[in-house]
């Protein structure tokens, strides 16, 4: 089943009739988005997981550009934090060697002096510790470019509707199955994107939008069996797969090239 969210029909209508304009804020939204979401998971990534902590955002439920963006930003703080980890080490390598040097003529100073050696000692122990502290900034930028990367490979982006057993089925569904759902959709009345769907899955399709739709769509007619009413056992579902009740989030469940070959019958947000 398929509810409507945000923006009135009238204004789907309008849209489907200036399919230019619709493009254009289709292409706004998804720029945006991309933005967004390289931005923050580059943040988030740089600082170790802290951006998420801080915000408890659900990284997974973004749009579909969104989660483009994250994979970029995931891209570029491996870059940064693979450079900071050999720039960082080459410094610490590069100051290390100055440092025994540095300590011997302090030595020799202060000997030949004799009256001088505090001077010596002053001077030498300045330079050493410049050094010193070269060295532990170097070594600092390198254990965090590691941790950045090492967290990355420990912390896989999740895409749109990963991470719930409900949306993630490897079974491919039995045709009693397509049919107790086909008919569960049937009291909605006649709809041509679940009836594209359907055949999809008829026709052995079986993408994560496939699995999500059928899943969906086996759980509700399972509640609603059970005498939930239909928009609570939509909402529930929508729950239990991690999807969240907003503008667009048919994306989820409708493969996209259902949702372009009826664009009037989804949310602008939707759209591939």
């Amino acid at each position: 089943m398929r509810s409507s969210v945000g923006i009135p029909q009238q204004v789907n209508s309008f849209l489907a009739q200036h399919p230019t304009l619709r493009q254009a804020l289709n292409i706004t939204g998804n720029v945006m988005d991309f933005g967004l979401g390289a931005g923050l998971q580059f943040a988030n990534d740089m600082t170790l997981g802290a951006v998420g902590w801080l915000t408890g955002l659900k990284w997974e439920n973004g749009s579909q550009a969104f989660q483009a963006g994250r994979q970029t930003g995931r891209v570029a703080s491996n870059v940064v934090g693979a450079i900071e980890t050999a720039t960082g080490i080459a410094t610490a390598l590069s100051r290390i060697s100055f440092i025994p040097p540095t300590g011997g003529v302090t030595l020799a100073c202060a000997t030949a002096t004799g009256p001088g050696a505090a001077l010596c000692l002053v001077g030498g122990g300045v330079a050493i510790t410049m050094v010193g502290e070269v060295v532990a900034v170097g070594t600092a930028v390198a254990v965090h470019g590691g941790a950045v990367v090492a967290g990355n490979l420990n912390q896989p982006l999740l895409s749109k509707g990963q991470g719930s057993s409900a949306a993630s089925g490897s079974a491919r569904p039995t045709p009693e199955e397509i049919a107790r759902i086909e008919e569960h959709l049937r009291q909605f009345g006649d709809d041509p994107a679940n009836r594209a769907m359907i055949e999809r899955l008829k026709s052995g399709e079986w993408t994560e939008h496939d699995q999500r739709f059928f899943n969906h769509e086996m759980l509700e007619t399972d509640l609603m069996a059970r005498g939930m009413g239909d928009r609570e056992a939509h909402l529930a579902v929508l729950e239990i797969q991690g999807i969240p009740y907003e503008p667009g989030y048919e994306a989820y469940l409708y493969h996209p090239d259902i949702i372009k070959m009826y664009p009037e019958y989804f949310n602008p947000a939707a759209y591939p």
